[in-house]
Parts: structure tokens; C-alpha cells; sequence
């Protein structure tokens, strides 16, 4: 995120940008599905899908971690590693964005209500704090509305309970894979527009270290943990109303 850019330059940069290319590489053939989900192969509903939003992209570099890692790469890497881990549970996840593409936030927001997920995971990466933060929607106090349609800053509201639920359950089962966890309320854009259960994580090394974010080890530890939190709170969620996948 944007807060998180740290400006100390070094000698190495060229061994940073080789160990997060390999990282990026061996995530990219690691984490993209051997094969389409069996809804997406046969035109039936899914009726329960994760639908994965690595943040920025494209432009958008996000925050520089270091002089080598932009943040949008280290999203990528890591949402790739999440969808992998949760079809290994059996359930669908999809990414909103699965090469270097451009964004914005409305953009995001309408491809997600478009899609109806069961749930929504937006992902960040950061070189402060340690862990993972799990983010809320924040909403603005405006003006309610009785018509037919929901205010898009705070069309979020409907599902708010929902998203605060599942955050409260997904932190201690983070931290019980040994992951420092807490949870935070933020204005962070798309999460106010998206009419749908839905958070974000804020994803940061533990030891200090950003190289720890390119790390394969400490990424197969986060999407490990993010997967059997997800999994263990997906039924308390109804199931996806949305459109033949």
C-alpha cells in the first residue's frame, strides 16, 4: 500500500530482482490451475466462489517495497499461491487480474458485483508491521436511501455485517498458524463499493526482512493459513445467488 514505501537504496539490487523474479516464476507455475473449475467447464453455477483481487497492477505500481519489488508483483505472487491452495480445499477462486493489467477501483468493484462471489479478498502487501492485517470497509456517513438503488460509496453496507464476521473468525485461525493477525477498519477502496461479503489483507514480513515477502517458503505460509481460514468460515456465508460461471 501506498504508506508502506520505503526509499533505502542499495548495492544489491540486481540479487533482489533476480530472487523475486524466481519467486514470481516458480508461483506462476505453481499456483495457475491445471484446468478450468468444473463449473467453468460445463456452464453450471458455482455455488460458492472466491474471487481474488491482487491489488494495483499494471500502472499502478503500488508501493516500492524495495528499489527491486513493486507491490503489485508481490500481490500477484501471492493471490496466485491463495487460488491454488483453496482449490486444493475443493473450492472454486478466481482472480480478478492474473497478468500486469491496469485497474481502477470502480472498475474492480463493478467486476465483482458483476460475478456475485461468496466472498471477496482484495490483497496487499506492505514493508511495515509484521503479518497480517485483515481489513474492513470503513464507511462514510451519508444521507440513507429508500429507492432501488444502492449509494456506490457505501454499497458495502448491506454485507458489511457479514464481512465483519468472517474477519473476526479468519484472524485467530491466521494466527494459529503461528502469524501475527489483526483486524483493522479502513476506507480502502474497492471494499466500500463491493455488494458482497468481502475484506482485505495487508500482508508483511515477519522478520523485518522485505526479501521474506519473495520468499517461497513465507508465501506458501500465508496462502496455507489464508486457505484453511477461509475454508473453515465459507459456510456461515449463503450460497452464491449469482450468475451461470
Amino acid at each position: 500500500m501506498r504508506l508502506s514505501k520505503i526509499q533505502a537504496l542499495g548495492s544489491g539490487c540486481g540479487c533482489v530482482a533476480a530472487i523475486f523474479l524466481c519467486s514470481v516464476l516458480v508461483a506462476r507455475q505453481e499456483a495457475r490451475p491445471s484446468s478450468p473449475t468444473s463449473g467453468q467447464q460445463t456452464g453450471a453455477r458455482i455455488e460458492r466462489l472466491v474471487l481474488i483481487d491482487p491489488a494495483h497492477g499494471g500502472s499502478d505500481t503500488g508501493a516500492m517495497l524495495n528499489p527491486a519489488i513493486p507491490e503489485k508483483d508481490v500481490n500477484l505472487a501471492f493471490a496466485r499461491r491463495l487460488r491454488q491452495e483453496l482449490s486444493n480445499h475443493g473450492l472454486p477462486a478466481q482472480l480478478l487480474r492474473d497478468e500486469d493489467t491496469t485497474l481502477t477501483a470502480d472498475q474492480r468493484a463493478a467486476r465483482v458485483n458483476s460475478e456475485h462471489p461468496t466472498l471477496y479478498i482484495t490483497i496487499h502487501s506492505t514493508s511495515l508491521g509484521s503479518g497480517i492485517t485483515v481489513i474492513n470497509a470503513l464507511l462514510p456517513a451519508v444521507a440513507s436511501t429508500h429507492g432501488l438503488f444502492l449509494p456506490w460509496q457505501t454499497a458495502q453496507s448491506t454485507w458489511l455485517a457479514q464481512s465483519r464476521l468472517v474477519s473476526t473468525l479468519v484472524t485467530p485461525t491466521i494466527e494459529r498458524w503461528g502469524l501475527p493477525a489483526r483486524l483493522l477498519l479502513a476506507p480502502l477502496r474497492p471494499l466500500n463499493n463491493v455488494t458482497a461479503p468481502a475484506f482485505a489483507i495487508e500482508i508483511a514480513p515477519m522478520n523485518g526482512d522485505i526479501l521474506q515477502l519473495a520468499s517461497v517458503e513465507y508465501q506458501r505460509l500465508i496462502s496455507t493459513a489464508m486457505a484453511n481460514a477461509v475454508v473453515g468460515t465459507l459456510g456461515l456465508l449463503p450460497a452464491r445467488p449469482g450468475p451461470i460461471s
